[in-house]
């Protein structure tokens, strides 16, 4: 939980960010306090909420990645609060929201969601496939960058639910992804 990524679609093209959070400083070996750990939180939930509303009028729809729940630990437990305290600030604004699963991400990027095996796809994957599919401005996204690939096609696919896809030449594997997703009611793809 050190960086979230996010990404907005400007026309045809992307505007990519991380937003940066520090880790509690506890020592070595010691788990950050419950008092560290509320208001770690509360700072990325603003940070995100700030990049969501820089911009106005408000977006007519917010797309997030759904909880890993492979993922163990407490640190998965503040994800998972942070992601709610996230949405549910979401939901109280009256934006609308989809969620898409890491596997979801991960079709759509690539054409498969395989998370074992020969055929697993790896992070670096997914930022392949965007750097080969998405205009990004001047620059390309480098392996460590997945956070801010899984954005931007977070952000392709809400682009694509909202009628205006800015990848229109991709594969039907790819697009079949967009009949797995949940969609909030009164929502329907165009």
């Amino acid at each position: 939980m050190t960086s979230t990524g996010y990404a907005e679609c400007c026309g045809q093209q992307f505007a990519t960010a991380t937003i940066q959070t520090e880790r509690a400083r506890t020592p070595k070996g010691k788990q950050p306090s419950l008092v560290e750990r509320h208001d770690r939180l509360q700072v990325v939930e603003d940070r995100i909420i700030t990049r969501i509303y820089r911009h106005t009028p408000a977006p007519d729809l917010v797309v997030v990645e759904g909880p890993s729940y492979a993922s163990t630990g407490f640190m998965q437990h503040d994800i998972s609060g942070n992601w709610w305290r996230v949405v549910g600030r979401l939901h109280q604004a009256g934006l609308r929201v989809v969620e898409v699963t890491p596997t979801q991400v991960k079709k759509y990027a690539t054409g498969s969601g395989a998370t074992r095996g020969k055929t697993k796809v790896e992070k670096w994957m997914v930022v392949e496939a965007v750097n080969a599919r998405y205009e990004l401005g001047p620059i390309q996204l480098t392996r460590g960058q997945n956070d801010q690939a899984d954005a931007v096609i977070l952000a392709a696919i809400g682009c694509r639910i909202l009628g205006h896809p800015v990848d229109p030449h991709i594969s039907t594997l790819n697009l079949k992804v967009l009949t797995e997703i949940r969609l909030p009611e009164g929502l329907t793809l165009k």
